[in-house]
């Protein structure tokens, strides 16, 4: 795969969710002479996108960082994605210490989904990276929010 030049451009993705709207996220796709490496990313991403879209609204306090990546890795299953690029297949943490902590570390069993209980005012993180059944190429989607912000305490 050529990157010529080695400059990154946005796809917007507009997603409404159930209990609010999310502003406008972007994925990034690098600039490349391939079509099709840009049309995969883009349909990876989205995909991602629509996968958390549908599970966010599920969500509910107690449900374990593993419930959660169960639920994502699920509708990823029903859409025809069975594979994921990492030795972890989602990424589920949450909490900052966990998120600053775990995902700078190289040992990926310390990034794998545990029994971590959501509650509300809690920061998410969710890292997503599926393969593309057809071409093996994998997308990273990832998103980080606040469940259930608390008026006055997680919404600044």
């Amino acid at each position: 795969m050529e990157i010529d030049p080695p400059v990154w451009r946005l796809l917007p993705l507009q997603s409404t969710l159930k209990r609010g709207t999310i502003e406008i996220l972007y994925c990034y796709v690098p600039r490349t002479n391939n079509p099709e490496f840009v049309t995969v990313t883009d349909r990876l991403q989205r995909t991602s996108h629509d996968v958390f879209a549908t599970v966010v609204p599920t969500l509910h306090e107690g449900m374990t960082e593993i419930e959660i990546a169960d639920l994502l890795k699920s509708e990823f299953t029903r859409l025809g994605y069975t594979e994921f690029w990492y030795d972890v297949p989602i990424f589920v943490m949450i909490g900052p210490e966990r998120i600053l902590y775990d995902m700078k570390s190289t040992d990926y069993g310390r990034k794998a989904p545990s029994e971590k209980k959501l509650q509300t005012g809690d920061v998410l993180y969710i890292d997503l990276h599926p393969v593309d059944p057809q071409t093996k190429q994998w997308g990273d989607w990832n998103s980080m929010a606040v469940f259930h912000p608390r008026p006055g305490i997680d919404d600044e």
